[in-house]
């Protein structure tokens, strides 16, 4: 059971990249479910209650306000809890009010099941019942039970209608099916987003201005944006819940009877019948047989494994993979296969990833919709001080009667709906569908889009060794035997003494598959190179036999064989696995696995002591420092009666016989990317389960460690800190000297980090754990559980100031929990794709997480280009249209249609096109839309828009030929209640302003690192070329049918059109032509180089405003100051033991 939490002593809830909240008080007590799901974490519990008055108010209040105030609340859910619902006591109440992570706010009704008056509730498909005044979760949990429990417990209950309906009440139904809202809700909860709600309100107002084409195309522009948004997430939609609805019959045996049912109706103890090409229904305990399965669709691996029984003691249950068929595994081989279903739906790990996917973890640190809201709000705020500006024109029009008071407001509101660009959010999606396509050209496939951008602020990354940095399949190298005191070195299997032979032929849980032995890669060679070969005979067949042999090996040459009678399981918790066998009569105990652990528990006699070449330590190093992979092999005899007895009894006393020596080849693509990575300042870090001083060799030739610093290894063994360095081990009594040491490196084991991460974790020492993660580079004999909690600490602590993002690339069948956890987890598989991972590639070497870094860089910066061209556009269009409401003028509608239909969308569209840049570059990338380097470059181009465009117009007022659009309006004899289109001012305003939105797409375009040069995107470059030479042409033609369709005038007549009033002599147009090169080259210089330098001066004052997301070297205990003299210390104090040991 997971830990009580009491939400009355819990009044906020900080980190992990979530933001601050406080809760309501009189929360209620609760208990979350074993192994809870960081989307599932509940934080905080409420009793509500709403009496028929309030609901009835509540509706009156929809009503009243039109439907705007059940958006309101559709946007504030804790309005509505505040203002509807009332926090009772449990007897009153009629619901609960739950407040889940990342600011999700639920109120829920309780379940009502037949026949149970219990408070019940449901939450992202896990349900809690209200018991001993607290919620606890409602399910039959496995991990409760013992071994033997579980496989009688088919036996000790019958299954009728009482006990399904108590099994599907628990658990609920054997189904991952996603509740389908329908196409008309989603429409309706994508139409009352705030953005698309106010250009309704936009478009609304443009057509009583009289704007109706402007007003219909950017509706159809909005509506365009609008169906592209439902569709994408329509489409991904389905394409998940295709994935999860699953309906086929499967066979259960019930109260000893097969039977065949459909597989949502599995009830928890169900015995499950698997045959060949099957799919699990769910998560299968294994109680007898064996089988081997594939689980490329959960892991991407599409090798088989291996599933063999769980024992059959009294030990509590926990769960080894081996023993376990996932849901969703297809079944490759059965033999005598007989499993329980022992969790169901979306408790199962394919259910719970599927639910990750639902809900996925949100960032504090980068949230577009959150920061395009406030830019709204902004901008909103910007239109009306323009509007402030112009607003004695209106009150002179006003006072001379010319106007109505309501003219006033409706340009008021005019300039506020210009300001907020229609195609902001599709613009912004626009990136990532690009980044999605270039990545599945590369074999890279993603299954949650929103982790691209994530990938462009990753700076910590962990790479798995095996597989991932190292060639997959170890080579076996040699068996150093140990005969006589003496060790050797034995490649060929012949020579071999028998009990050797013996343990590197029958120590395995390979299986035989269509001929061919399968299971584990390591398994494989080992065996491979034993002379043995696996019997054809199936389980059930030797079971028939009567002998209690599960599997037989033989040698064909020798007529020679073995019988395995029993197998323990490799676990991560013992490090090693052992099977007992009889051979010529004898029964043996054959064990492998890690030398550190095997040597716990071995006969002393039988190992090899001194500190020469010929002991068990210094034997060890001298294979684990050049590289290989070494496991312990160790056997004794045991009696034939003894087989049932438990596995810690029978593990003792071994006999050691020698060491199997693996090769690990780095792949030829590892030590390319890795120096691409640390020049890019990637911190790199691997995590393994191989031995410490094996990894510690890997990560030296492999360049992951720093070849000027010293290296030491801490380990935890018998509640002692041990620190080895070049090879000698002592004990460390304070970790503090290792911490304030400098110029050092650590490679820390599992033990070390289960013993002193966990602990000052719970102790809250954040700078320990600080200062530990960036020192660390390498983590050896790390189990999957321990790899998923160093990534969770890494984003915690990694960094001082805040959430770091992390990347994990290895296989998703070890790593799987961590690669879900990592911000960047890239599974590397055959597979298309899985759900072990947001991204999953076929290419199985590291460069995949280089280019996926690449691609999420250039995807966050096309992202950020959109979004400042689209608030550069939005500022230049207010102030234009706030200098003519101050001249008394106004652009003309197919002015407004030129801008956004011609200029800004479909640039903003062919700006994704650019591809990520050939290398990583140092710089990261910003990842807040109102980060410093974005807000002066917004602001700075911003002013200096409208510094040119005052200028223009203040020139060009004092020619002798210009005339005011009043003055002109007054001598002309047109209406003076409406704003004049056809001016000088608009002329002007409407030249300049289109180079405007044209040079400073290229400023952004220009300035990028993390994307290629804009001139290799030739749709971008082919556009804007073509743009550009129309505007050029709009600028110095006379053709009547374009001077009049845009409301150029460069000569102004009166009313009929048959007296020309004035005229704009033809080489202004050069002038205007020189103000709008003047201002190009300011723009460019301006984004090049002088955000940079303003930016830079401004982080070296204020260093608070750089989030850097990723370590820095920490300071600890005011180490600074000692570093010198406590490295001299350590160093003195280790020579000292070594020599005392000596």
């Amino acid at each position: 059971m997971a830990e009580v939490v009491d939400i009355n002593q819990q009044s906020t809830q900080i980190g992990m990249g979530h933001q601050k909240r406080v809760y309501p008080k009189k929360g209620v007590k609760f208990t979350l479910y074993p192994n809870c799901q960081e989307e599932c974490q509940i934080q905080s519990i409420h009793f509500i209650k709403q009496s028929v008055t309030v609901f009835v108010m509540e509706i009156m209040f929809y009503l009243i306000t039109g439907g705007l105030g059940l958006v309101v609340l559709h946007w504030v859910p804790i309005w509505r809890f505040m203002l509807f619902f009332k926090v009772v006591n449990e007897q009153e109440a009629t619901g609960v009010c739950v407040f889940g992570p990342d600011d999700d706010l639920k109120i829920l009704k309780f379940v009502k099941i037949k026949g149970r008056n219990s408070k019940i509730f449901q939450y992202r498909f896990q349900r809690y019942i209200y018991q001993d005044e607290m919620f606890i979760p409602f399910f039959e949990n496995v991990f409760d039970m013992k071994n033997s429990e579980i496989i009688q417990f088919p036996q000790n209950n019958v299954v009728d209608a009482s006990r399904i309906s108590v099994s599907q009440e628990k658990n609920g139904m054997n189904c991952t099916d996603i509740p389908d809202q329908g196409l008309f809700v989603m429409c309706m909860l994508e139409l009352f987003t705030p953005f698309y709600f106010f250009q309704i309100g936009s478009c609304t107002l443009w057509f009583f201005e009289g704007y109706i084409y402007y007003a219909y195309i950017i509706l159809c522009c909005a509506f365009l944006g609008y169906w592209f948004g439902i569709f994408e997430e329509r489409t991904n939609f389905l394409r998940l819940k295709k994935f999860s609805y699953q309906r086929y019959k499967v066979e259960v045996i019930r109260n000893g009877e097969k039977k065949e049912i459909l597989n949502n109706e599995v009830i928890f103890g169900d015995i499950i019948e698997l045959k060949k090409g099957e799919v699990a229904c769910c998560d299968l305990v294994v109680t007898q047989g064996s089988a081997i399965v594939n689980e490329s669709m959960l892991t991407g691996e599409s090798i088989p494994i291996v599933k063999t029984p769980i024992q059959q003691d009294n030990e509590k249950f926990h769960e080894i993979k081996q023993n376990i068929i996932y849901s969703g595994s297809i079944i490759l081989q059965t033999s005598n296969l007989r499993c329980q279903a022992f969790r169901l739906g979306f408790e199962t790990l394919r259910g719970n990833l599927i639910r990750s996917i639902m809900y996925p973890k949100k960032h504090s640190q980068i949230s577009f919709s959150k920061d395009s809201l406030f830019f709204i709000l902004i901008m909103g705020l910007c239109a009306l001080i323009s509007f402030l500006a112009s607003v004695k024109t209106f009150m002179q029009k006003l006072d001379d009667g010319m106007i109505e008071s309501s003219d006033v407001l409706l340009r008021c509101f005019d300039l506020i709906t210009i300001s907020v660009p229609p195609a902001l959010p599709t613009c912004l999606s626009f990136g990532i569908n690009f980044s999605m396509r270039r990545l599945a050209r590369c074999k890279i496939y993603c299954i949650n889009h929103q982790k691209i951008n994530i990938c462009g602020i990753v700076r910590i990354l962990c790479f798995d060794k095996t597989g991932t940095l190292t060639e997959n399949l170890l080579s076996f190298k040699m068996v150093s035997a140990y005969e006589q005191g003496q060790f050797k070195e034995v490649s060929e299997a012949k020579d071999l003494s028998k009990v050797q032979r013996l343990i590197i032929g029958a120590c395995h849980t390979l299986q035989n598959f269509n001929g061919q032995s399968v299971g584990d890669p390591l398994d494989q060679e080992m065996f491979n190179n034993s002379g043995w070969k696996i019997s054809d005979k199936t389980e059930e067949e030797l079971q028939k036999e009567g002998n209690g042999v599960i599997q037989e090996i033989y040698d064909s040459a020798s007529n020679e064989k073995i019988e395995v009678l029993k197998c323990f399981q490799f676990e991560s918790e013992f490090e090693r696995m052992s099977t007992i066998v009889r051979y010529q009569g004898e029964t043996y105990l054959l064990t492998k696995g890690a030398p550190e652990r095997l040597k716990t528990i071995s006969n002393p006699q039988s190992i090899p002591q001194g500190n020469n070449e010929n002991g068990y330590t210094e034997k060890l190093r001298s294979y684990t420092q050049q590289g290989y992979r070494v496991i312990s092999l160790c056997y004794k005899k045991i009696d034939a009666n003894s087989i049932g007895s438990p596995r810690d009894q029978l593990e003792q006393g071994l006999n050691y016989v020698g060491y199997l020596i693996f090769e690990n080849k780095l792949k030829p693509e590892t030590i390319p990317n890795i120096q691409k990575l640390q020049e890019a300042k990637i911190q790199i870090h691997m995590v393994t389960g191989d031995n410490p001083i094996t990894s510690l060799n890997i990560a030296k030739q492999c360049l992951l460690l720093n070849p000027s610093l010293n290296t030491y290894i801490l380990d935890y063994s018998n509640h002692r800190i041990l620190c080895e360095v070049n090879g000698v081990s002592n004990e460390i009594e304070n970790l503090d000297t290792i911490l304030q040491t400098k110029n050092i490196e650590l490679v820390i084991t599992g033990n070390f980090f289960e013993k002193f991460f966990d602990e000052n974790a719970e102790n809250n020492k954040i700078q320990t754990i600080s200062t530990l993660l960036y020192l660390c580079k390498v983590y050896a004999r790390m189990k999957p559980n321990q790899k998923q909690t160093l990534i969770r600490l890494m984003q915690k602590y990694a960094n001082k100031k805040g959430y770091t993002f992390i990347g994990m690339c290895g296989d998703g069948a070890n790593d799987c929990s961590a690669l879900k956890d990592a911000d960047m987890g890239i599974s590397l598989g055959e597979a298309e794709a899985s759900i072990a991972a947001s991204f999953t590639s076929k290419i199985l070497n590291i460069s995949a997480a280089e280019y996926a870094l690449r691609e999420g860089r250039c995807c966050l910066t096309t992202s950020f280009q959109c979004f400042k061209f689209m608030a550069l556009y939005s500022m230049i269009q207010v102030t234009t249209t706030a200098i003519l409401y101050q001249r008394g003028s106004v652009p003309s509608d197919f002015q407004f249609l030129y801008w956004d239909l011609f200029i800004i969308f479909p640039l903003a569209f062919l700006l994704g096109l650019t591809e990520a840049s050939d290398k990583l570059n140092t710089e990261q990338p910003t990842h807040r839309l109102f980060s410093p380097p974005n807000v002066i470059s917004i602001t700075g181009l911003g002013i200096v828009q409208l510094c040119f465009q005052i200028i223009v117009v203040a020139v060009t007022s004092t020619q002798s030929w210009y005339i005011d659009p009043i003055t002109f309006q007054n001598e002309s004899g047109m209406s003076p209640s409406d704003l004049l289109q056809n001016s000088f001012d608009n002329t002007v305003l409407y030249w300049i302003s289109n180079f405007q939105y044209i040079t400073c797409i290229i400023a952004f375009s220009l300035g990028s690192v993390h994307k290629k040069p804009f001139y290799t995107n030739r749709y971008f470059t082919t556009y804007l070329t073509l743009i550009t030479a129309l505007s050029i042409y709009m600028l110095y033609t006379e053709q009547y049918d374009v001077v009049d369709f845009f409301m150029l005038y460069p000569q102004l007549t009166n009313v009929d059109g048959t007296t020309i009033i004035t005229e704009m002599v033809y080489k202004w147009r050069w002038a205007v032509l020189g103000f709008i090169i003047l201002n190009s080259l300011i723009n460019i210089i301006y984004e090049k180089y002088i955000v940079k330098i303003i930016v830079k001066k401004l982080e070296s004052k204020y260093p608070k405003l750089v989030y850097e997301g990723v370590s820095t070297a920490p300071v600890y205990n005011n180490a600074k100051n000692n570093e010198e003299s406590n490295s001299l210390k350590i160093d003195n104090q280790l020579q000292n033991q070594s020599d005392k040991s000596n």
